[in-house]
């Protein structure tokens, strides 16, 4: 795991899809405050988002993420 290079880093602009209930999806953005690379509860590195709409702050896995606007773009 220490060769592959993660490029995400703190305060970096992100996309992702939400789902409800009723299993619509919506493209959410939000921004990263805290980067995970190594978490027991989680098998795959995470970060954690301040969500706009939800104004709350959200665990996603590395997959779950799209860099919309970062230091590596």
């Amino acid at each position: 795991m220490k060769d592959v290079e993660w490029l995400i880093s703190v305060g970096d602009l992100i996309k992702v899809m939400t789902y409800s209930i009723d299993a619509y999806g919506k493209v959410s953005y939000g921004i990263v405050i805290a980067k995970e690379e190594e978490n027991q509860l989680f098998l795959f590195p995470s970060v954690d988002v301040f969500m706009f709409d939800s104004q709350k702050i959200t665990t996603f896995p590395a997959g779950g993420v799209e860099v919309i606007s970062g230091k590596y773009l």
